[in-house]
């Protein structure tokens, strides 16, 4: 079973990092944003190929962008740029954490907490064994389950 267009949104905010509440009333920005010039059917299933999909997320990233400026500047600053048109997005160092949301589909999470420690190491790395400007530097990282 898909998600519909509402829980495909949804989960447009909460996979980048979003509070659902916040997610929640941000696609009730967008509802209004859309009232009157593009017909969305918000309980159906998702088409993920369609073009209102691709129209939708067009429209939520300034929505988006504006509700954290208001709202939650500092707290949402590491995930803002994400909701950037690709051709304005900085650069910067990410890590992502992927497993499976209700119904199965892949869900990514962008973990800010751990990005100094993982800089730390890379200046210790990279300070001992100097690399070119253009140099990709791949980490790893095991996530364990304490019991």
């Amino acid at each position: 079973m898909n998600l519909t267009n509402y829980e495909y949104m949804l989960d447009m905010l909460t996979g980048r990092g979003m509070f659902r509440p916040h997610a929640v009333e941000i696609i009730g920005l967008l509802k209004k944003e859309v009232q009157g010039s593009i017909e969305v059917q918000w309980e159906e299933e998702a088409d993920y190929a369609s073009q209102l999909l691709k129209d939708l997320n067009e429209l939520l990233g300034p929505i988006a962008i504006k509700w954290i400026d208001e709202n939650h500047t500092e707290h949402y600053s590491f995930i803002r740029d994400m909701f950037l048109p690709d051709e304005k997005k900085k650069p910067y160092l990410a890590v992502e954490i992927t497993d499976k949301d209700r119904r199965g589909h892949d869900r990514t999470y962008l973990i800010e907490g751990i990005i100094g420690k993982i800089r730390a190491c890379l200046r210790k790395a990279t300070a001992e064994n100097p690399v070119g400007e253009d140099a990709v530097i791949y980490v790893s990282v095991d996530v364990g389950v304490r019991k």
